[in-house]
């Protein structure tokens, strides 16, 4: 009976430390972080660049880890899980392209963009625009169903039409059709790079907020506040750009 009892409070003991320890830091004096993604990136369209994102950003959380001495724990789930399990405690943060909008700006704490996803404007290699109030009058080819929208207010002489697909676009202002075409920037940086090499250029950083954060709850605004200081470091020393260059995202 002794032996019994002296079993159960062990396994008691047991269980109790075991739930202990798969709770992520709630502190700032525990740097053991758990950090959770989704590795396919479902909610996002990538261009067949999904593993690139995520070699880029599995290192770029390497590297802060190191410079923060912080210790990190990669976590693989599914994309409609990763808030769900950040307000439930699984995680200390996460990898996500969630904007910082309505309830998610009361409740979470977001990191600055890590890596930028949204459009830039390509123009001929000759052309002398540097930015898009400089395509008053010209014409810009942009993603179905944002014409009339994005530019109206405040580029009403813009003149635009939309594209079906991005080869169509860019092929448009490679002709002449078009004097510019607004492309998704994970994209348009490689079709620049490679088939239109010399032909075609990117002018402008990407012109909308979409893009990569860390975000965590507002109690754990210190793991953000932490990130963003690697990150201000990574730039600074230039090994942020090092590292787009590495995985072809710049």
């Amino acid at each position: 009976m002794r032996f019994l009892n002296r079993m159960l409070c062990f396994l008691v003991i047991t269980l109790l430390i075991t739930g202990c320890s798969s709770q992520p830091p709630t502190n700032k004096f525990d740097n053991s972080y758990r950090i959770a993604r989704d590795r396919e990136w479902t909610s996002l369209d990538l261009y067949g660049k999904e593993m690139y994102v995520l070699a880029f950003s599995d290192e770029l959380l390497t590297l802060i880890a190191d410079e923060e001495k912080m210790s990190l724990e990669l976590i693989k789930t599914n994309w409609d899980f990763l808030i769900q399990g950040l307000e439930q405690g699984n995680f200390s943060a996460i990898v996500t392209s969630q904007e910082p909008v309505g309830r998610y700006a009361d409740q979470l704490v977001f990191s600055e963009v890590f890596l930028q996803l949204g459009s830039v404007l390509v123009v001929a290699q000759d052309s002398n625009a540097t930015d898009i109030a400089q395509m008053q009058g010209k014409i810009v080819t942009i993603p179905q169903g944002q014409e009339g929208v994005t530019f109206s207010n405040d580029y009403p002489d813009l003149i635009t039409y939309s594209y079906l697909s991005i080869p169509e676009a860019l092929q448009d202002v490679y002709i002449g059709k078009a004097d510019g075409a607004m492309i998704p920037s994970i994209i348009a940086f490689s079709y620049c790079r490679d088939i239109y090499h010399g032909s075609l250029k990117v002018v402008t950083k990407p012109m909308d907020s979409l893009g990569l954060r860390l975000v965590a709850m507002k109690k754990n605004k210190f793991i953000i506040d932490q990130f963003n200081s690697g990150l201000t470091s990574l730039e600074k020393s230039g090994m942020y750009q090092d590292l787009l260059t590495k995985w072809k995202l710049n």
